[in-house]
């Protein structure tokens, strides 16, 4: 990952880099969930000073990502079971809305949604979770960008990004591998034919699949 230089840029612009920068090392586990975060090493590590890095955090709390604790500083979120199925059941809520309101995709959007998913079997040849994250989000914000719904779409986003560093664990499963490619197959032979159903019936299955894998490795996490 590279740092994030600080000579001469605007401060937003500092922060807007060092929220992403945080972002993906929480989304690669480079930070653990649980961890305390020690803003004078990471400062260092990105190139930056203790002011942009304290408002990435900020913002991240936002997200869900890390929490603060009072005299303590800040910390990478740790899901509890409960915690994660009520995110998963308001992404349920929220997805459907997406999905149903989707409207119907031109030739181009279709052929490159059928790209993104050839995008996460390569990742999936390729071994790379990281790669294999970036794709599989980018088939389904894809997906939900053809709603009007934007606010919905934003909480939904926000959702994701709570949950996404357990995900990780779930694309290392090979049957997970070969469900997801085709279950997006099917998602988007059901959004050309116009079939919100059975879009919504295989987004559920899909999602509901993670949502068991992820549980279990917080079971792990807690013993």
């Amino acid at each position: 990952m590279s740092a994030v230089t600080s000579s001469s840029r605007p401060s937003s612009d500092l922060t807007r880099d060092a929220t992403a920068a945080v972002r993906e090392m929480i989304l690669r586990r480079q930070l653990a969930p649980g961890a305390q975060i020690r803003q004078v090493e990471l400062a260092e590590r990105l190139g930056l000073s203790r002011s942009p890095l304290r408002q990435a955090l900020s913002a991240l709390e936002t997200e869900g990502l890390v929490t603060h604790e009072q005299q303590r500083g800040y910390f990478v979120t740790r899901m509890s079971a409960d915690h994660l199925s009520q995110v998963y059941r308001m992404r349920e809520l929220l997805e459907t809305e997406l999905l149903r309101t989707a409207r119907d995709p031109e030739p181009a959007e279709v052929a490159a949604l059928a790209a993104r998913n050839g995008d996460v079997q390569a990742a999936l040849d390729d071994g790379s979770v990281t790669a294999m994250l970036v794709a599989n989000r980018a088939f389904h914000f894809g997906l939900f960008a053809l709603s009007p719904l934007g606010a919905i779409r934003a909480d939904v986003e926000r959702l994701w990004n709570a949950s996404e560093p357990y995900r990780a664990t779930y694309l290392w499963l090979p049957t997970t591998r070969r469900r997801i490619v085709r279950e997006h197959a099917q998602m988007l032979e059901a959004l050309e034919r116009g079939d919100r159903a059975r879009l919504v019936q295989i987004a559920n299955r899909h999602r509901d699949a993670a949502r068991e894998v992820v549980t279990d490795l917080l079971a792990v996490e807690a013993l």
